[in-house]
C-alpha cells in the first residue's frame, strides 16, 4: 500500500478516491485527526496495490488543478 495524496481538503481526497475506484484502482481514504490544536485535520488517499500507483498518480494529475490542492 502506498500513500498517493494527503490534504486538509477532505473533499478533494474523497473525490479522488471515488475517481480511482471508478477506474478500478483499489484505494482507501484515511482520516488523520490533528496532533495538537494548531494542526489541521487531514485525509490521506492510499493505493492498495503498488503496481497501480503510476496509474493512480496519472489520474490525480488529470483531475487536480495545479496549485488548488
Amino acid at each position: 500500500m502506498k500513500l498517493l495524496l494527503a490534504s486538509s481538503h477532505g473533499k478533494l481526497v474523497e473525490r479522488m478516491g471515488k475517481e480511482l475506484a471508478c477506474a478500478g484502482i483499489a484505494c482507501e481514504v484515511r482520516y488523520r485527526p490533528p496532533t495538537d490544536r494548531h494542526d489541521p485535520a487531514y485525509q490521506e488517499l492510499w493505493v492498495e496495490h503498488d503496481k497501480e500507483l503510476h496509474w493512480a498518480a496519472a489520474l490525480l494529475a488529470m483531475h487536480c488543478d495545479i496549485g488548488q490542492n
